[in-house]
């Protein structure tokens, strides 16, 4: 083993010694994986370096262990990939060997907004908008603590209420394991006809969710009130939004009152479905599904 480092001169001779102890160690070696490096070095020795393109980490045997090099002793995390999780899965912490960090971030399911059953001559119906899904972010460094294997659940969005006097239903909850979790927004519920301006203001709108677990919670958006000043006019009930889904506008305004609508999908991951609505003799309709969850797990080395 070479004794410090040497500078070599123009005409030196390179010996085999030279090579062995000085040249490679004074080298930073490359390889693609950790797996690639222990097949070409399986005998490390203390102060070796390597680059891993596979992770973009520089790391040095410190005579047990290759570390990653840290500055001023904090660890220094290196962004490796990203998984998009969208269906109820397990994540097995020994698929990523060299990990050292991980970002989760849960976004909950929007609820399903309410449908309508057919007004009378002189009514209109508006049903509720679903609400929106909560949100947790979590940024995990316990690596070693983290179970072999974590379930991560997607939430699934909430049904839309069918044609008729039928409440949606509730958005699910996304979760990793029990460290992170966001609740899914309430269902949008039916509303019975009424006879504007005195049904002006459609009750019960659905909450957005407010129960989530980690280190950044964020609650979900409640659902507006539909409205209808009279039987001209309808204004439908909007899902509540959410930190990664939007819900859709959606208006009618039909001379005679006439006219129905069903409700719009919430749009992206947790954004609630809108309320249904229909005018005098105009029939009855489907309110809208709520926006499914998701799951994104940052992967770091």
């Amino acid at each position: 083993m070479g004794s410090g480092f040497k500078t070599f001169t123009a005409g030196a001779v390179l010996t085999a010694s030279d090579v062995n102890n000085y040249l490679m160690e004074q080298s930073v070696m490359v390889f693609a994986s950790a797996a690639a490096r222990t097949s070409a070095v399986s005998s490390p020795e203390v102060g070796m370096v390597s680059y891993l393109t596979g992770t973009n980490v520089v790391e040095i045997y410190n005579g047990t262990s290759w570390t990653a090099i840290v500055s001023a002793g904090t660890p220094s995390y290196n962004f490796v990939s990203t998984l998009y999780l969208t269906s109820t899965t397990t994540f097995t912490k020994a698929t990523y060997p060299w990990l050292r960090a991980i970002r989760v971030k849960c976004q909950g399911a929007g609820g399903g907004g309410g449908g309508v059953a057919n007004p009378a001559a002189g009514n209109v119906a508006i049903a509720n908008g679903g609400g929106g899904g909560a949100y947790a972010e979590s940024f995990i460094t316990d690596i070693s603590g983290l179970a072999a294997s974590v379930t991560v659940t997607v939430g699934a969005g909430g049904t839309a209420g069918a044609a008729g006097a039928n409440n949606g239903g509730a958005g699910g909850t996304s979760s990793f394991g029990t460290a992170v979790s966001a609740n899914g927004g309430a269902l949008g519920t039916t509303q019975a006809a009424a006879v504007p301006p005195a049904g002006i203001n459609f009750t019960g709108l659905a909450l957005g969710a407010t129960t989530a677990t980690g280190d950044i919670t964020i609650v979900g958006e409640d659902s507006q009130f539909g409205h209808a000043p009279d039987t001209a006019n309808l204004v439908t009930s909007v899902g509540g939004n959410s930190v990664l889904g939007r819900s859709r506008r959606g208006q009618s305004n039909r001379t005679g009152g006439g006219f129905a609508m069903a409700g719009f999908a919430g749009q992206g991951y947790g954004a609630g479905g809108n309320g249904a609505s229909s005018g005098q003799n105009a029939g009855a309709v489907a309110g809208g599904a709520g926006a499914p969850g998701i799951v994104i797990i940052e992967l770091y080395a």
